[in-house]
């Protein structure tokens, strides 16, 4: 890993058929970690590398946004989920970069992020980091149960040398169910929208039925919400609370993430609640009002800041079946 310098770094691992681009936002004396991951982009549009807008929340944690090293491979794909191509094994790398950064930096909590595509990445990463929290919003839990109008691109791309998308499954991590149905020892924040039917049906309900019957079935938190969205879509106030709160806890137990959640709630609730009551009649100009009602206030402490640029060296490769 590159030396980092306090604010904005940018490196490149350079390994195998393509470099690995990080853009690092470092804090010293930070303990904390958050690891974001874009999901799918329009190539015509963004040229690699793409990365996450930075969290602006967070100013206390470190903060690394990545760039999917496949979506520098020629072809019309829009998406790789990170996992990797022919001959280089993306989330090997990454899992041992990590495990690196959060040695060397001193980081007691690893949060991994990501929506969509995205998020079928940090639910991976996080797996490999035991102790880490995965915020995912609408994720793929499953590679082949996705739109296979978007998965036969990233194949034919990817992996040429594989006849069909379901081959996949011998090449790459492609299923998160399987994965965490086998066990782990991780915590997940899933945050879904009632109005993305696919992901709900296709991704969370098999994720959920994989765990279920799983001791660690408790470290997984399931918030659905619909914010009057039809489609693939959260308003980021839906999972903005909850980066903060896997930042804030005490600890990553889910009571904790719970208890901690809902304080940072309860500004916006007593204000919901005071907006649709009744309000009193002022008191008469005679009578002196004693003012002895105040909103409760609840300091957060978590603001981020931005990131940006610099550069290093590493490597790995990919199993074939």
């Amino acid at each position: 890993m590159a030396a980092l310098t306090p604010g904005p770094n940018r490196f490149a691992i350079r390994t195998g058929t393509v470099p690995v681009h990080f853009r690092v936002h470092f804090v010293p004396g930070a303990t904390g970690m958050l690891v974001s991951f874009h999901g799918a982009t329009c190539r015509a549009r963004r040229e690699a590398p793409i990365f996450n807008a930075f969290n602006p929340d967070l100013t206390a944690l470190h903060q690394v946004s990545v760039s999917d090293p496949s979506m520098q491979l020629p072809g019309d794909f829009r998406i790789a989920w990170f996992a990797g191509h022919e001959g280089f094994d993306t989330p090997a790398l990454f899992a041992r970069v990590f495990r690196d950064m959060a040695r060397t930096l001193g980081v007691e909590r690893t949060l991994f992020f990501g929506t969509s595509g995205g998020g079928f990445a940090a639910l991976v990463q996080s797996h490999a980091m035991p102790g880490s929290v995965a915020v995912v919003v609408n994720p793929q839990t499953s590679i082949l149960r996705y739109h296979p109008t978007l998965v036969e691109p990233y194949r034919q791309a990817c992996w040429p040398a594989l006849a069909g998308n379901e081959d996949l499954a011998g090449a790459i991590e492609a299923d998160c169910t399987r994965l965490y149905g086998e066990g782990f020892r991780n915590t997940v924040i899933y945050i879904q929208s009632l109005g993305d039917r696919h992901h709900y049906r296709a991704h969370m309900l098999p994720f959920a039925a994989a765990i279920s019957a799983r001791a660690q079935a408790d470290r997984v938190l399931f918030h659905t919400r619909y914010n009057g969205v039809h489609g693939h879509s959260q308003s980021r106030e839906d999972y903005a609370d909850w980066l903060r709160a896997a930042a804030l806890s005490p600890s990553t137990a889910p009571l904790d993430l719970l208890d901690t959640w809902h304080g940072l709630n309860a500004p916006a609730r007593t204000r919901n609640a005071q907006a649709q009551s009744p309000q009193p009649h002022p008191a008469p100009a005679s009578f002196p009002r004693s003012d002895d009602t105040r909103p409760a206030d609840i300091q957060t402490s978590a603001r981020l800041e931005t990131w940006l640029e610099r550069q290093s060296a590493p490597t790995p490769a990919r199993k074939a079946a």
